[in-house]
């Protein structure tokens, strides 16, 4: 299927990963949101006590502390993630559409689970973190 050339819904984004980059990646878990995916470089002041006027340097790209998905809570999903959570660099995809068809992200980290406070009626979650371990790659 061809990438849509209107606006799209958030319907059919998937998180999949891999143990290699150039592996077979595989669904991790079914989300229910995503966070920023933010590739813009941090501006890094350079001004000097001699200028009038603050001055800046491009400098890293970064997504913060890492990207922060949250899903609902399945205790063998749970169990999966939590067995990954041993400082291994996996590789991620964020893909929009049928099998990123509308494109996407990838990116490779590291993974750790927790589950989220939740109150009476309310239904469990887990939040999955990826601590970023290199570049966020725009998929074509």
């Amino acid at each position: 299927m061809a990438a849509s050339t209107i606006p799209t819904l958030t319907y059919k984004t998937e998180l999949h990963f891999s143990a290699t980059e150039s592996g077979s990646f595989t669904k991790l878990v079914d989300i229910k949101d995503y966070p920023n995916i933010n590739t813009d470089r941090e501006m890094v002041e350079t001004t000097n006590l001699s200028q009038g006027v603050r001055t800046y340097i491009p400098g890293l790209r970064g997504g913060g502390d890492g990207f922060t998905f949250t899903a609902n809570y399945i205790k063998s999903d749970f169990d999966t993630i939590n067995a990954m959570d041993t400082g291994t660099v996996y590789y991620f995809k964020l893909l929009f559409g049928d099998n990123g068809d509308d494109g996407g992200f990838s990116f490779p980290g590291t993974i750790s689970v927790g589950l989220i406070g939740k109150g009476v009626g309310e239904v469990r979650e887990m939040q999955i973190t990826i601590g970023l371990q290199g570049e966020v790659t725009p998929i074509a």
